[in-house]
């Protein structure tokens, strides 16, 4: 189908205007351009294969006549989503054009997506209605839901999501008058309209949501909702690109897919994966075990067992790898990635937090480093810069451009993340959430330390992920030391293959199991702060000659900060023993500037005290540790950190648990938090040092399905599903599925002081400043260099950023938005620390935890 359908009018229209230049692109030219960037995308991503994936799931084939219908109504958004445009009041009020026909009703209102959306509606629900005879019922139902489903699309390509509810009253009203108007006098050049003429504005409503219910079941009302969401980001990918080529000039041509080939040989060539591809020659499988093996044999056995049964699954859709700190999981997950790879388009590997993502890009940096591959690998998040490809002095405008389309579409072939950001993709409403969606298709997706989700929604996540990777034809890879087998809670609904078929045979092993020694003499009595620091003071006695690392972890911050003054304060100033305090209220800089030398053995005899930000991955080896009892798949990642290369000298590593902050009155909806499935039970402590963490995880799933699943209320999963799902409510699903809490109750603050880099480099963070005032308040800069360069000055002032409560008497020196400005904040540190208390003293108060 072409423009000329729906819109003869004989004189010219415009959808865009330059406004440095005043040159104007004529409607059919920008869907030309639309069309070529779908074509694209298509034939790279196999868009498709994909979009018949959803078609057969609606009971919906591609060769008969509902099928093809689908196809049209698919391919026609692209037409129709700036028809709109048309309209005199746009041509005049937006792009100038002096050739508008003079009407009564259609010269003020240049609105023109919901106008786009009701011809389209217009359109294709006649076309489905005439073609009645040629479906069946149940088809009849899928075409009318998904012809108001790619209005909503249209209608909502320049704004961020809501309920379909939501949409749909604001259509009766908008269409109601919009009609009543068009028979009055109708818009010059379009076709007169066919079904809203004939069918009632509200009872058309009412029929989608008829239709909608009839489908019952919650797997059909999960494909509705990625349908939306991939039509969605295609459209407003298409429309992007095409308009960026108006604009520049600048072609995409290049949307992220990987060469695996490039990878894997690249790979394959490391140290590494030499010494494990010959193992695997000679030694594999591994015919007697006596106990004795090295951490490398057990690391070499462990990879190649995965890969293993992955030759024989490739098929299915979610892996489960478990296997304990230390066995080398990311190069595992690395491996299988690269396999997928070979059949597939890109990577994301997803991290619980940000500096991790950043830690993983350092290591693939050892591999690829040297090489082109390492250009195709982007940590995307809030902390980390837009990147440009090539170089900025050769051609700026296209640098900048490319720079920021790859960034909002995530145009990388290899990225890593954070489960925050991936789940916006997936849950979010926004419309820079949504705009990358479908870079996720025949995706491999490896997620990392699974259970630091929200217990609370373990259950809807195993189902939209299974639904997802079975529409979006990806791979999913989760990864963890304690891996709970969420299947469980979908009653046996989601298929999940085990890479590793007995992961004791691993977290058993003496070389893992007996690592670290778990002491709870501490926990059998009333622990004080100054118990506990006469308990750490004897163990830095008995390694004063050897030296030790020793890690000590409170819930609490305060308490943290409480017990790092009683330990200076014992100290005194002529210690060897560097002591050290690490939380949430570091800076990116302080953070790194305590742990690189940890990492790197500097220090043979530090004290680190620390709130739980250590346990999930962060790369330090200690030798003693001490720990305030909480989760316990928390207490199995803090082990992690100890003695993690292994026994040391013939000296395991040691971990003494007590209980100080009552942490089951800060994870209040953490179903972990019950009393017997903490290290308060001794069947818990036998669980740990026997890693059976299978049995905990049947008890947590008891707990979530007695407490949570069967719930009747809105909390419950059948209201869940029966209301905010089937009504599309994309609000209440993305409240549903946040993974962390939106805490309105804090602000961000810039201490401005001058910082010494490694290289040797300053960083003013004054300066840093004015420059990030300067670029907001710069209105001639080209907007996609403006934004690469805000992400550029953001990551800087980043160094300097802190989160503190909000509070009406922060003695700022500037505001932009919400984020505050002290120029002098070198008076709020001590030593190269934070002083908590003289913030405190200004009215600056630090969130607890």
């Amino acid at each position: 189908m072409n423009l000329s359908v729906i819109f003869h009018g004989d004189w010219e229209v415009y959808a865009h205007r330059d406004p440095v230049s005043g040159k104007r692109e004529l409607l059919q030219e920008h869907i030309a351009r639309c069309e070529k960037y779908r074509i694209r995308i298509s034939q790279e991503r196999k868009l498709l294969k994909i979009e018949e994936n959803f078609l057969t799931k609606l009971g919906l084939d591609k060769d008969d006549f509902a099928g093809k219908l689908v196809k049209e109504m698919i391919d026609a958004v692209i037409l129709f989503h700036d028809l709109g445009k048309g309209t005199p009041a746009f041509q005049k009020n937006k792009m100038g054009n002096p050739n508008t026909i003079p009407t009564k009703y259609w010269g003020d209102d240049s609105s023109h997506s919901f106008l786009s959306a009701f011809l389209y509606l217009d359109f294709y629900l006649y076309e489905i209605k005439n073609g009645f005879n040629k479906v069946e019922k149940e088809q009849k139902k899928a075409l009318i839901a998904l012809a108001w489903e790619l209005s909503y699309v249209i209608a909502k390509h320049h704004s961020n999501f809501e309920s379909m509810e939501a949409y749909l009253k604001n259509f009766q009203l908008k269409a109601e008058e919009l009609l009543r108007k068009w028979k009055e006098e109708p818009v010059p050049g379009f076709s007169q309209l066919r079904f809203f003429y004939e069918i009632p504005i509200a009872k058309s409503i009412n029929q989608y949501f008829m239709c909608r219910k009839a489908f019952g079941r919650t797997e059909n009302d999960i494909v509705h909702y990625f349908f939306i969401r991939l039509e969605y980001s295609i459209l407003v990918a298409c429309d992007y690109y095409a308009t960026t080529e108006f604009n520049s000039g600048f072609e995409m041509d290049c949307f992220g897919k990987a060469d695996a080939s490039k990878f894997r040989e690249i790979y394959e060539r490391s140290p590494l994966m030499e010494s494990i591809r010959k193992y695997g020659k000679e030694s594999y499988p591994r015919k007697k075990w006596d106990g004795k093996e090295k951490i490398n044999i057990l690391r070499n056995e462990l990879f190649l067992e995965a890969e293993e049964n992955l030759k024989a699954a490739e098929e299915d859709s979610i892996y489960f790898v478990e296997a304990p700190t230390g066995s080398g999981k990311s190069n595992l997950a690395l491996n299988l990635s690269l396999k997928f790879l070979e059949h597939a388009d890109k990577v994301f590997e997803i991290y619980p937090f940000n500096t991790l993502a950043e830690q993983n890009r350092h290591t693939l940096e050892t591999i690829f480093g040297k090489t082109e591959a390492i250009n195709d690998i982007a940590v995307v998040n809030s902390l980390t810069p837009i990147r440009g490809r090539g170089n900025v002095e050769e051609n700026p405008e296209k640098y900048y451009k490319e720079a920021l389309l790859d960034r909002q579409f995530l145009n990388y072939p290899f990225i890593l993340s954070s489960h925050v950001t991936f789940f916006r993709t997936l849950f979010g409403t926004g419309k820079e959430d949504i705009m990358s969606f479908f870079q996720l298709l025949n995706s491999v997706v490896v997620l990392d330390e699974i259970q630091s989700y929200r217990n609370a929604i373990w259950t809807e996540i195993m189902i939209f992920l299974n639904s997802c990777a079975g529409l979006m034809n990806m791979k999913i890879i989760i990864m963890s030391a304690t891996l709970p087998d969420l299947s469980q809670l979908v009653d046996g609904k989601c298929n999940v293959v085990k890479l590793i078929r007995n992961p004791e045979k691993y977290t058993l092993h003496p070389t893992f199991a007996n690592r670290v020694i778990c002491n709870y003499e501490l926990l059998q009595e009333e622990i004080t702060l100054d118990r506990l620091r006469r308990h750490v003071l004897e163990n830095m006695q008995l390694r004063e000659k050897s030296g030790a690392k020793i890690l000590i972890t409170f819930i609490k911050k305060q308490t943290a900060y409480d017990f790092f003054h009683r330990m200076k304060e014992a100290l005194g100033e002529q210690s060897e023993w560097q002591l050290k305090l690490l939380t949430g209220d570091d800076s990116i800089y302080e953070r790194e500037s305590i742990l690189k030398p940890i990492r790197e053995n500097v220090w043979k005899k530090v004290i680190l005290i620390s709130t739980q930000i250590v346990e999930a991955g962060v790369d330090i080896d200690m030798d003693i540790g001490y720990k305030d009892i909480s989760k316990l798949d928390s207490e199995e990642q803090f082990l992690g950190r100890i003695a993690r290369s292994g026994i040391k000298n013939g000296i395991p590593g040691i971990v003494y648990f007590f209980n100080f902050d009552q942490a089951e009155k800060i994870y209040r909806d953490d179903y972990r938090m019950e009393k017997s499935l903490t290290l308060g039970n001794e069947e818990m402590r036998t669980v740990l040092k026997e890693k059976r963490f299978q049995t905990y995880y049947e008890q947590v799933m008891h707990y979530l399905k007695e407490m949570k699943n069967r719930k009747t209320s809105e909390e419950g999963l059948e209201y869940f599903f029966s209301e905010s799902l089937k009504k599309l409510d994309f609000l209440k699903i993305q409240k549903r599925m946040e993974l962390i809490e939106e805490d309105c109750w804090h602000v961000d603050i810039i201490l401005c002081r001058k910082l010494v880099m490694e290289d040797g480099t300053e960083k003013d963070g004054r300066k840093i400043w004015e420059h990030y005032k300067e670029l907001l308040s710069d209105y001639q800069m080209d907007y996609s260099e403006k934004k690469v360069k805000l992400s550029e000055c953001q990551s800087d002032l980043n160094l300097f950023r802190y989160q503190i409560k909000r509070n009406i008497q922060i003695p700022y020196n500037e505001m932009i938005g919400e984020l505050y400005c002290v120029y002098d904040g070198e008076q709020y540190f001590q030593d190269e620390k934070i002083d908590r208390e003289k913030l405190e003293g200004d009215h600056m108060y630090f969130i607890d935890l």
